[in-house]
């Protein structure tokens, strides 16, 4: 064959393969494009059965409608459905819903933003500091609010749900299981009357049984309750659990799941429970309530898997909640319909907003014993704000909220204070008299302990009245420690050099560990500050002759150091407040005229006569060799009763 005809060979050659090359791109956009319709055309076919099943005559009324039955378990009621979001908006927060499960699958808040700790700025980029993402409650589920769930909460039916109607206000989603059940659900935003219903959101959910083979048992399904965790490292983890409430609410924290002292982790919760109202889940400043309209037994089931929090959260191991309650304990036969009725709140633990809820809800505040000191320092905190410091100092009307509060429970418990510092002032007095008596009886120290006693007889001196203010402020402490565990109205509050009151006020991190400090060390000023203004509080107090007395005030600042320094900012702020203060009050009573110490008149016993009565009459028992009690009679044996002859073998 010569040149040409091998060239012509060659041409024809890569024609060939060329046109094989296309024919079978071409060959596989065709099936691809038919495999597309195919399926969109499956999509169509369920959407249309789903609807026929869903709306029948009139689905306001609940008529289901007979397709129902039909629908489910075939071919185009099991394709699976992209997903579809749905927002629906208040002033206060976007509810997006999900045709995945039909429910909500997040709560954005528009007026509350994710908080990026001391430590973590480094890992994010200037954009993202400084427009911070919006929270969002339900962010780690794996299931939508208000989805049907098999047994228990891990049991997500996993329906594709379609949208049946929609407008701006409400949606209606409508499904139906393998089984037959036709479920048809309504959300609706619920109309403005005060700010907490900014928060809520109504669900209508009906049922069918479209199965006309069998009846269906309601109580193994239940209604997805939402999920909760950790928004950020150093949040506050007591605060996040799940909740139910029958006639008073019922809290477990994450640690309920975890490790116990005499006991392994415990994998999930599930129990039967009488008339329950509302259950949900919270974290330590939001929370989500399911609430029905009337009380019914329900079992709750809950489970805390662990998780890695985002980068705007730091790292490590935490626990998150999720939670799911059960429909009511009833049977649908063929062609029976139930309709149910919930209230979902999902928002702010705002103590304020909460109550304005009604029917206990407010509870899921969880201030605890503290409650009847917690609830109106919260008020207390929230009219201070609004109604002065909110007009004139925006950015920093929180921190001038807290002083003004301070000021006003120092000025309540100052004649507490001045009593207990003309008490330590005449107690201090007493000290060379009773170090005489030291020097007179060495060896018996109750001998000196009488004495004293008889000393503070003669001059009229209750020696407790030093502590009395110390005594008062502890369970304030604790009540404003229990209200700023969850007071949200103070997450990303500024004042002075503090970013956020809801945090520590940390402003560098040194690189190195420390037990009950953490690991690295977060350095905090205002724990820093309050303990040494309170040593400067305790210097300027008179001192006792109580030894007692001087080591737990040498204590105190140590104590509160710690307790306070991983907490909320806030409670630093307070107590170094209350430090300040106190510190005013006591350098203004040195400057007035010394209390006299005066002996008291001869009148009714007071309790310190009874005690250093007492006090002699046990010395003198001991003396005798008797108890306290016995009296002036020697103890005596009761006589044994006398046995009866042995009898037997």
């Amino acid at each position: 064959m010569d040149r040409k005809g091998i060239f012509g060979l060659l041409i024809c050659g890569i024609l060939f393969a060329a046109h094989l090359y296309y024919s079978g791109i071409e060959r596989k956009e065709f099936l691809e494009e038919q495999a597309a319709k195919k399926e969109l055309a499956l999509q169509k076919e369920k959407e249309e059965a789903e609807r026929r099943a869903l709306e029948g005559d009139d689905v306001e009324d609940g008529d289901i409608g007979e397709a129902g039955a039909e629908s489910a378990g075939t071919p185009a009621a099991t394709a699976k459905l992209p997903e579809q979001e749905i927002r629906l908006e208040t002033d206060k927060v976007a509810f997006v819903l999900t045709n995945k499960g039909g429910g909500i699958k997040y709560a954005e808040f528009k007026d509350q933003k994710a908080v990026v700790v001391a430590g973590e700025r480094k890992k994010l980029s200037e954009e993202e500091i400084a427009n911070p993402k919006l929270v969002h409650l339900n962010r780690y589920g794996d299931s939508a609010i208000g989805a049907l769930v098999d047994g228990g909460v891990d049991g997500a039916l996993g329906l594709d749900y379609i949208v049946v109607s929609q407008d701006d206000k409400s949606v209606t989603y409508g499904a139906t299981t393998p089984g037959g059940l036709t479920i048809a659900k309504t959300w609706t935003l619920v109309e403005k009357t005060n700010e907490a219903s900014e928060y809520l959101i109504d669900l209508t959910v009906k049922l069918k049984n479209s199965n006309e083979a069998g009846n269906i048992s309601l109580k193994r399904y239940g209604i997805h309750a939402g999920s909760a965790g950790p928004l950020f490292k150093g949040e506050d983890l007591r605060g996040t659990g799940f909740f139910s409430y029958s006639k008073k609410l019922k809290f477990k924290g994450t640690n309920w799941f975890g490790k116990g002292f005499l006991r392994g982790p415990r994998d999930r919760y599930e129990e039967l429970e009488s008339d329950v109202l509302y259950a949900g889940v919270s974290n330590q400043f939001f929370a989500t309530l399911v609430s029905k309209k009337k009380p019914a037994d329900a079992t709750i089931w809950a489970k805390a898997p662990e998780m890695s929090l985002e980068k705007t959260g730091g790292g490590g191991k935490k626990r998150f909640i999720s939670m799911a309650w059960s429909l009511p304990d009833e049977v649908l036969e063929p062609g029976d319909r139930e309709s149910l009725q919930y209230e979902i709140f999902m928002g702010p633990k705002d103590n304020k907003v909460v109550r304005q809820l009604g029917e206990g809800r407010g509870d899921v505040m969880h201030y605890g014993w503290f409650s009847l000191i917690s609830r109106p320092l919260n008020w207390l905190l929230n009219f201070y704000h609004d109604s002065i410091f909110s007009k004139f100092a925006d950015k920093w009307a929180w921190g001038f909220a807290i002083i003004l509060v301070t000021f006003t429970i120092r000025i309540i418990i100052w004649p507490l204070h001045n009593a207990s510092t003309k008490t330590m002032k005449r107690m201090s007095k007493l000290q060379p008299m009773m170090a005489e008596m030291k020097e007179k009886y060495p060896d018996d120290p109750q001998k000196v302990q009488t004495e004293t006693m008889k000393l503070y007889k003669e001059y009229d001196i209750n020696p407790v009245g030093g502590c009395l203010p110390m005594f008062a402020q502890i369970p304030i402490f604790f009540g404003f420690y229990s209200m700023l565990r969850s007071a949200v109205e103070l997450r990303g509050a500024q004042f002075l050099w503090v970013d956020d009151l809801a945090l520590p006020d940390t402003v560098y991190e040194l690189p190195f560990g420390l037990p009950f400090l953490g690991d690295p060390v977060p350095v905090n000023l205002l724990p820093l500050l309050m303990m040494v203004t309170m040593f400067i509080q305790m210097q300027l107090t008179p001192k006792t002759g109580d030894p007692m007395q001087r080591r737990i005030f040498m204590l105190m600042p140590f104590m509160f150091f710690f307790f306070c320094y991983n907490f909320a900012s806030a409670l630093a702020l307070y107590w170094t407040a209350q430090n300040i203060f106190s510190i005013g009050q006591t350098w203004w009573m040195q400057r007035q005229p010394e209390v006299d110490l005066k002996k008291r008149k001869p009148g009714k016993k007071t309790l310190m006569e009874k005690f250093a009565e007492k006090a002699e009459e046990a010395q003198r028992l001991q003396k005798q060799g008797k108890k306290p009690g016995q009296g002036s009679q020697p103890a005596t044996k009761k006589p044994k009763k006398p046995r009866g002859p042995k009898l037997g073998g």
